[in-house]
């Protein structure tokens, strides 16, 4: 897979970086991405699969999106939001054709 080193969601422009969990404090060890948006940038586990890291780049896309779209409500909602959409997409585009079947 190709690694996307940033991103435009919403019209801010993410950083990504790709990182062993627990070498810095914005991804801990039990984690494979996190987003911040005050530093707008994704860090994702260089280590994780093709497919692992692409389910979690949906996932922190997802984030972005829900904390423009829902920034009063709360992170368990916005966490839901990007949990439940990211299968859901990620699902869809498979199955469609559209994202083939090039991971593991």
């Amino acid at each position: 897979m190709k690694r996307p080193k940033s991103v435009e969601i919403g019209g801010l422009t993410y950083k990504i970086k790709y990182v062993r969990p627990g070498s810095c404090r914005e991804l801990r060890k039990q984690d494979t991405g996190s987003i911040l948006q005050d530093k707008q940038t994704i860090w994702i586990d260089k280590n994780a699969s093709d497919s692992v890291q692409l389910l979690t780049l949906l996932h922190e896309f997802l984030h972005g999106i829900a904390f423009q779209l829902y920034a009063t409500k709360s992170l368990d909602f916005r966490e839901h939001f990007a949990c439940s959409v990211s299968d859901a997409l990620l699902q869809a585009l498979q199955s469609s054709g559209l994202l083939r079947r090039r991971f593991d």
